[in-house]
């Protein structure tokens, strides 16, 4: 039975749509032999982590439960254990905020990313304190902002803002979808459904509105089971292009 998309997800529907045709023009538009930084790839750097003190008590709590749960610093090894860098990049965690600007970026300037506490702190007010509810969307966040690195230091293909944002959120979702349990995108997708509706208001942002997303990862991670478990369905066939074509992109660098 194909899936069919309820009245929630149905706006998601054009994106994931759209997502493939990117992807499908990804896999099409670069030969193999491009895909790494340099002519003789080397693994010569590793992606670092390290915490800022924070200086609020709401982000003083952030840090803690980071810091307390490890899972960051073990999703950076094994990004470091699979993946290879031509330079170093340190992902930084501080007490920064950009009023009405996304709070985590890629500085490539500085060879590094840099995620503020308050924007993890935001996503514990969404879904609560609990560990299991908050982490896998801090890790995503984590993921997303390496993407957009490997993008420019494997040379990746250069899209529009907004082109580049829906093909980060695919290769995150790629790489953590063999390294969580089955549920993880679902509580992904419940973040963006539940965040408030005027956080979207008159925000200056590339990022796809929180209803896009939430679609989107609903049918990622419906696509994936239905992959696994040989389910026909359109959720499954994109997902197996989104497989497919960051396998081939990622090839050189693999480890």
């Amino acid at each position: 039975m194909r899936h069919q998309f309820n009245s929630k997800t149905s706006l998601a529907a054009a994106t994931c749509r759209r997502c493939a045709a990117l992807l499908l023009l990804l896999s099409s538009s670069i030969p193999t032999q491009e895909i790494s930084a340099h002519p003789h790839f080397s693994d010569s750097g590793d992606f670092k982590l390290q915490f800022h003190s924070a200086v609020s008590r709401q982000d003083q709590q952030t840090e803690y439960a980071l810091r307390a749960e490890s899972t960051i610093e073990s999703l950076i090894n094994d990004v470091n254990k699979k993946i290879g860098l031509t330079r170093n990049v340190t992902i930084v965690f501080a007490p920064w905020e950009l009023p009405g600007r996304p709070n985590a970026v890629w500085d490539s300037d500085n060879s590094q990313i840099v995620i503020g506490y308050s924007l993890v702190g935001s996503v514990m007010e969404v879904v609560g304190m609990d560990f299991d509810s908050w982490n896998p969307i801090a890790e995503q966040i984590v993921m997303h902002e390496i993407a957009h690195a490997l993008f420019e230091i494997n040379r990746m293909p250069n899209f529009d803002d907004e082109n580049e944002e829906l093909l980060a959120d695919s290769l995150a979702f790629f790489y953590l979808s063999a390294y969580y349990p089955e549920d993880h995108f679902k509580k992904v997708a419940r973040y963006y459904e539940s965040r408030p509706r005027s956080e979207n208001l008159g925000r200056i942002s590339e990022h796809l509105p929180d209803e896009n997303r939430a679609g989107m990862y609903r049918c990622w991670s419906e696509g994936y089971l239905h992959w696994r478990y040989d389910h026909p369905s359109q959720c499954a066939d994109d997902f197996e292009n989104l497989r497919l074509v960051w396998e081939e992109r990622l090839h050189d660098a693999w480890k």
